[in-house]
């Protein structure tokens, strides 16, 4: 993988649209959770993080179906880890949040075995 190819696919897959709307979700996961700058910083490099590993698996040719099952097991974590790290402390709406990211999380992880190699056989 050269430079050029991991700039052309960021470019493609729309990099910057991206970053700017993790940020908006960074800062609304700041807000509910009344996290210091620190912590939105720390979640947005997070999110970049994750975001820079899809790009570079484009280019590295991982199949789609693997891609989606790697980040339907991604969300299912962020949507446990939420649940399990502010179990009683956390507000309605943020427990709602973390249940719907476990169900979408669940929803890719199916899509993608659906789409596999495996359910084809």
């Amino acid at each position: 993988m050269s430079l050029r190819e991991f700039r052309e696919a960021t470019r493609e897959r729309g990099f910057v649209r991206h970053a700017l709307l993790w940020a908006v979700v960074a800062l609304a996961l700041t807000v509910v959770n009344d996290w210091s700058p620190v912590g939105f910083v720390l979640c947005y490099a997070a999110m970049l993080g994750v975001e820079l590993l899809f790009v570079a698996s484009v280019v590295l040719g991982v199949p789609g179906w693997i891609r989606q099952a790697v980040v339907g097991i991604c969300v299912i974590a962020m949507g446990a880890a939420a649940l399990l790290l502010d179990a009683g402390s956390a507000g309605l709406g943020a427990t709602v949040a973390s249940v719907v990211l476990v169900l979408l999380g669940l929803v890719s992880l199916a899509s993608a075995f659906r789409d596999s190699p495996v359910a084809a056989t």
